[in-house]
């Protein structure tokens, strides 16, 4: 058991997103502003990424739960995404990848 982490994320149909802390099994927050189900999340250490059925990517900051960027273009609903230092990663149901660049699109 002391291997367990303290908080968790999870994403829902219900639109939102919500952070999780595991020993209490109580939910600290919940993000909301996706308009659709939250298919796909993935986070760093600084940030949370969300994708959802209505072809939206955004980025969140975690600690405050504001979406800092909403990012427009899927033509499909958005059913992968990744991150990485510089740029986020998203997938949608028509088989386009994006990339999105911290430098520039973010």
């Amino acid at each position: 058991m002391d291997d367990l982490p303290e908080y968790i994320l999870s994403s829902s149909l219900d639109n939102t997103i919500k952070l999780w802390h595991v020993p209490s099994a109580t939910c600290q927050k919940t993000l909301f502003g996706h308009v659709e189900g939250v298919w796909n999340i993935a986070a760093d250490s600084l940030r949370l990424i969300s994708g959802s059925h209505d072809r939206l990517v955004k980025v969140w900051d975690v600690e405050s739960g504001k979406c800092e960027h909403t990012l427009v273009g899927h033509g499909g609903a958005v059913t992968c995404v990744g991150v990485s230092e510089e740029r986020v990663f998203s997938g949608d149901e028509d088989g386009e990848v994006r990339v999105w660049d911290f430098g520039s699109s973010v």
